[in-house]
């Protein structure tokens, strides 16, 4: 579903994660330990590199890596002030492409 429809949903939601994260980032950044959490996703290896684009145009949001290549398997790392914003953006994306929340073993995952 990467047609025109998602496109116009995805930047729709860029412009409002960009609005927030302009009033939360100095919450963050007021903190003085900067906490960090880790999210594992298995997706498409085709797709990897789209995930990385789009997460390095969201800056200072989340950074990835990727840690089994031929499995699809990524880490999302990112500080805990705006896993909200983690979530909303893969959330979205997953409308996109074919993602899905691991664990660090590459387990699917089981949310409430």
């Amino acid at each position: 579903m990467r047609g025109k429809a998602a496109q116009r949903k995805f930047v729709f939601w860029t412009a409002k994660w960009y609005l927030r994260v302009q009033s939360e980032a100095v919450c963050c950044r007021r903190e003085e330990s900067m906490e960090t959490g880790n999210r594992y996703y298995q997706l498409a290896n085709r797709d990897i590199v789209y995930l990385k684009f789009i997460q390095e145009a969201h800056e200072g949001l989340s950074t990835m890596s990727t840690v089994e290549g031929k499995k699809g398997i990524v880490r999302i790392n990112y500080p805990i002030c705006f896993a909200k914003d983690v979530d909303e953006m893969m959330e979205a994306l997953s409308k996109e492409i074919a993602i899905t929340e691991v664990n660090e073993g590459g387990e699917p995952c089981s949310k409430p």
